[in-house]
Parts: C-alpha cells; sequence; structure tokens
C-alpha cells in the first residue's frame, strides 16, 4: 500500500487520467501471450459497443502489454499482429517522461482522444506503472484463459482502497486462481463472449452500494 501512495504512482496515475478526462477506463496489465486471452477481450469490447452505442465515447478500454519477450518469437509476434489490427491507437512515453496519445497508422477516423481500445506496448514498465494504471481505472478486464496467481486483480483492488466518490469493479476470469476468493467481482467465462459483454454492461450500471460489496 506504501507505493500505492507514493507520490510517483500518484504523478503517474494523474498522467492516465488526464488523457481519458471524463470517461470510464476499463484496464488490464497482460503479458503478450495467448493465456490472456487479449484477443477474446478485445473483441468482447468490441461487441459490447456495438450493442451499447449509447456507451460508445464514455468508456475506453486501456491494454498495457508487458514481458521481456514481446513480439520475439513466432507466437508473440503473430498475437501482436493481431492485438494491432483491433485496437484504435497505442500510449506511448512523450519526450518529458509523460504520457501521450498516438493515432494507429492509416486511422482517419475521428481523432485520437474519441476511440474506444487503446494499448501500451513497453518491455519497461514498472510495477508503479501498472499500479498507477489501475488506479486510475474505473473496472479491472481480467479474461485469462490459464493463471495461476494472478496478482493483477489483488493489485487493482489494493489500489482502490480509499475510493469514496465512486468504488470500482473487477471482472474477473473464472480461470485466475484469485478468482475463488473474490467473492465480491464478476466472475466470467473468457471464451464466452456474450457473458463478456454482459459483464461490461453489469460493471457499468451496478449500483455503488453493489460495487462496494
Amino acid at each position: 500500500r506504501l507505493l500505492v501512495q507514493s507520490e510517483d504512482v500518484a504523478s503517474r496515475s494523474a498522467q492516465v487520467k488526464a488523457l481519458f478526462q471524463g470517461k470510464i477506463v476499463f484496464a488490464s496489465v497482460d503479458k503478450c501471450d495467448n493465456l490472456s486471452g487479449l484477443m477474446q477481450k478485445l473483441r468482447a469490447f468490441k461487441r459490447f459497443l456495438r450493442e451499447n452505442p449509447t456507451h460508445r465515447g464514455k468508456v475506453v478500454l486501456v491494454q498495457y502489454l508487458v514481458g521481456s519477450a514481446l513480439g520475439q518469437d513466432d507466437e508473440t509476434s503473430t498475437l501482436l499482429q493481431s492485438l494491432r489490427a483491433q485496437v484504435d491507437a497505442y500510449i506511448e512515453q512523450d519526450d518529458q517522461s509523460g504520457l501521450k496519445l498516438v493515432d494507429k497508422p492509416g486511422n482517419t477516423q475521428g481523432s485520437t482522444a474519441d476511440h474506444d481500445i487503446y494499448l501500451r506496448i513497453d518491455v519497461n514498465t514498472d510495477r508503479a506503472e501498472h499500479l498507477a494504471l489501475y488506479r486510475a481505472a474505473h473496472v479491472l478486464f481480467d479474461t485469462s484463459v490459464k493463471a495461476g496467481l494472478n496478482l493483477g486483480p489483488f493489485e487493482f483492488i489494493t489500489t482502490h482502497f480509499d475510493d469514496k466518490e465512486r468504488a470500482s469493479v473487477t471482472i474477473v476470469s473464472e480461470f485466475s486462481g484469485c478468482s475463488r476468493v473474490l467473492i465480491g467481482s464478476l466472475r466470467v467465462n473468457p471464451w464466452n463472449t456474450t457473458e463478456l459483454t454482459a459483464a461490461c454492461e453489469r460493471a457499468l450500471s451496478m449500483a455503488e452500494h453493489e460495487k462496494k460489496e
């Protein structure tokens, strides 16, 4: 909790909030591999917005990719290529060590700040960077298809220990080991797109007292 409360995390979290001011942020930090259920997540989020167009422009998905093997083998290179095709824009570090939004090459639809799915690909992000994203986000969107001890949901919950105005929501895969102990989370089967889209809608429609339970 000391790191969560540090000035470093607070500063980085403020940068993320500034990028998506006024929007509900779904977020996740995952390794770039097929066990993370990344494609299922992106497709489900797109379907959620198609089926619920009133949320478009009001919610975003921010996906951080981590891991030293990013794009260095055939499996991750193929997956990364598929992910790039699904996202709308990127989050990159600017010259002042801050964050900026960057359009996908060839994307001419709307401004960079009006897209739905943002991807950050950076092997150098540290734990403070991940905690900053979690602290800025409103909903954790975990779609792991196989994960033993997945600490992401615990870290997300820890970063929101002092929520007052708006409680956070955790969507966690039933294949994550932590799903059995996170009683108040929305448990999902990452292979079931209908279930994922319903969880996104549920996360936005829950009353505040339900989120806090």
